[in-house]
């Protein structure tokens, strides 16, 4: 491409040179080969990289300036020519190629054994409306009559003495369904919440060591740790009221879960052996189903209240009260003695109030089937 330029170029310098004074002749021509021999430049004014030299009168600049323009013009064109046609007959060879091609449609396979039933669907029903034709599979042992003892129904079978037991069985289900997407829904509300909690407690923590190294853990360390922890404290004690909350609608679904296990049973009775969770829905069915048994281990139900997430939470919050006070009897000049002693009786505190507030739940509903005495 470069030498068709350069060539063309050339040529053209020669023959436009013609209108230029004899003196300024050959230095055009020059001009132009020097030009060819280090590179064209296109974004300089399409001149290919070929200035007007100085010293010439203004005339003669300006005649020499429209002449570089239009032989690098005219050039260019030309060489372009050639080079453009050989993608444009490979175009053209490509198009030809493709209208030669027969587009050929798929015909449809029909097994040998499948006979079409058309004509007789046609003369028995008089019209047929479906547009394809209908397929009657060929008569197999597989396909003929069974005798009533050997035949499979579709239907439910018979229930006994309720025949309404199976759309009974079926919106049972449908509760129980409802009532397990509910629980799940309260298990991932509860878990972001306590994750939300453990973002700021952790962010605050950082914060503050940053803030200690700054201090040396002095009066401004003291206020800004207080400030924060108290912020932490605050959210600390919502996040448990959010988690108790969601507790006691568990505790309410697991009771309505009860209830419609008794209604299986009521159904069914002989499946009561079958099944480990109660089916009453009072509280000690409802504990029995959670795996807590009062009568068995009254310990483990007085400190159960410890092991879910409310109680873990509480007890980071009562953490996070003993250490603002820590923090203000520290601010007032106490000794290490009275600072620790302040701390201790602020999370004793904190702790009981927490564990006191856990311990006191709506009112559940009435139960319907209680637990046998």
């Amino acid at each position: 491409m470069q030498n068709r330029v350069a060539a063309a170029l050339h040529d053209q310098a020669v023959t436009a040179s013609t209108r230029l004074p004899p003196g300024f002749r050959q230095r055009f021509i020059d001009g132009f080969a020097s030009a060819a021999s280090g590179g064209f430049e296109v974004s300089r004014g399409q001149n290919g990289g070929a200035h007007v030299p100085s010293g010439l009168p203004t005339q003669t600049a300006q005649l020499v300036s429209r002449l570089i323009h239009d032989l690098f013009v005219n050039g260019f064109t030309s060489a372009m020519r050639p080079t453009l046609a050989v993608p444009v007959a490979e175009l053209l060879v490509g198009a030809l190629t493709c209208l030669m091609i027969k587009r050929r449609r798929p015909t449809a396979v029909v097994a040998p054994e499948l006979e079409v039933a058309v004509e007789p669907a046609v003369k028995r029903f008089g019209t047929v409306r479906n547009t394809e034709p209908a397929v009657m599979l060929p008569d197999t042992p597989a396909r003929r009559p069974r005798s009533d003892h050997n035949a499979m129904s579709t239907e439910i079978p018979p229930v006994g003495r309720d025949p309404a037991a199976a759309s009974k069985l079926q919106i049972l289900a449908t509760e129980h369904w409802s009532l397990l997407a509910t629980r799940a829904l309260t298990y991932q509300e509860s878990l972001g919440r306590v994750n939300m909690f453990l973002a700021i407690l952790s962010g605050a923590v950082i914060a503050l060591a940053l803030v200690a190294q700054a201090d040396r853990f002095g009066l401004t360390f003291r206020l800004i740790a207080i400030v924060m922890l108290t912020v932490v404290f605050v959210t600390g004690v919502a996040t448990v009221g959010r988690l108790k909350m969601l507790n006691e609608d568990d505790y309410r679904w697991v009771l309505a879960m009860n209830r419609l296990r008794h209604a299986y049973l009521e159904l069914h009775p002989e499946l009561e052996p079958h099944f480990m969770t109660s089916q009453y829905d009072d509280s000690i069915g409802a504990l029995r189903t959670l795996g807590i048994d009062p009568a068995v281990n009254r310990s483990h139900s007085l400190f159960y209240s410890l092991f879910p997430l409310p109680g873990m939470v509480s007890v980071i919050v009562a953490a996070d009260a003993g250490a603002i006070g820590s923090l203000a009897a520290a601010g007032f000049d106490g000794s290490t003695g009275a600072v620790l002693l302040v701390g201790i009786a602020a999370f004793l505190l904190a702790a009981a109030v927490m564990w006191a507030w856990l311990w006191s739940y709506r009112p559940a509903p009435e139960a319907r089937f209680p637990s046998p005495k």
